[in-house]
């Protein structure tokens, strides 16, 4: 799984807009998207730290393509067949923090540095905060947002997934 465009698909289904967005209904949402980029600037800085990380870990690009392939795709399987997400009782801001710097985001971040650069990687996180808060903005809750929050989960199974094989043919 290469390219500008995976690596877009990949960085917005491991951050799944839709779930975030669902977890703010009803709260602040200044504090919210103050979470939300304080978690993006975040993920982004360790994507910009993978070669460094994975040398200290001695794990070879392939590999950890490959790992977070499998986290992406777990993640997106528990949004597919899971219960739908509810707004917290943790304060808006560590709440958001938390819900967006996800092991799926981070280490979809981590691969796709690898692989296809920084600042792609970056552009992928900046497009998946620009939908989570424009999803945010205009009050995303109800039935659809259940079905919006599986179909990303879907996305996130099949981005796993090609990140998985596109590992393994590379070892």
């Amino acid at each position: 799984m290469t390219g500008t465009v995976a690596v877009l698909v990949a960085s917005v289904a491991a951050l799944n807009p839709s779930m975030v967005a669902r977890r703010q209904y009803g709260r602040p949402i200044d504090r919210w998207i103050t979470g939300v980029v304080i978690a993006a600037v975040a993920a982004a800085a360790v994507g910009a730290l993978a070669e460094p990380i994975r040398d200290l870990l001695s794990v070879s690009e392939p590999t950890m393509r490959t790992a977070a392939g499998a986290v992406l795709a777990l993640t997106g399987a528990r949004w597919l067949v899971g219960p739908s997400p509810r707004p917290g009782d943790a304060d808006p801001t560590v709440d958001a923090t938390l819900s967006t710097f996800s092991p799926a985001v981070v280490l979809t971040a981590m691969a796709t540095t690898a692989e296809d650069g920084w600042l792609v990687t970056v552009a992928g996180i900046t497009l998946a905060v620009v939908i989570t808060v424009g999803l945010c903005l205009t009050g995303h809750h109800g039935r659809v947002s259940t079905w919006a929050v599986r179909g990303f989960g879907a996305l996130a199974v099949v981005a796993g997934l090609a990140m998985v094989v596109n590992g393994v043919e590379v070892v």
